[in-house]
């Protein structure tokens, strides 16, 4: 693994571990812009509507939302859905995020969640990577 973003044991002694795997922003900054090891990723949409995604979405690419609240990307989810779907037909995209209720969460919900039609929703597609 790499140091960089793999983060540290509970009970480190060197405090809280990399925000690169944990931030929802710096995640993003990082594996998009990563040329060493560890996730590699193209980012597609940062910081439009949910509506003008230009790729399809598709079985583990990690989307994330925009909070308007918090003024920043402020959640990340994982695409679980077997099938490709383009935004026009998202409505049987499933997603699923760290809390257990939500392991088949719909997408329309967290768009909804998320400002409805200004919802923003940015896409990360992960390259091959060596760790």
């Amino acid at each position: 693994m790499t140091s960089e973003w793999y983060g540290r044991n509970y009970d480190s002694p060197y405090g809280d571990p990399p925000s690169n795997f944990c931030s929802v922003v710096s995640f993003y900054n990082y594996a998009t812009t990563n040329t060493g090891n560890g996730p590699k990723a193209i980012g597609y949409n940062n910081n439009g509507l949910y509506q003008n995604l230009s790729t399809a979405m598709q079985k583990g690419d990690v989307l994330q939302f925009y909070s308007s609240g918090a003024g920043r990307y402020y959640h990340s989810v994982i695409v679980v859905t077997e099938s490709t779907y383009h935004v026009s037909n998202y409505y049987n995209v499933r997603v699923a995020q760290h809390q257990t209720e939500y392991n088949y969460r719909s997408l329309t919900e967290l768009v909804s969640a998320f400002g409805g039609d200004q919802c923003k929703m940015r896409l990360l597609r992960f390259n091959s990577s060596t760790f």
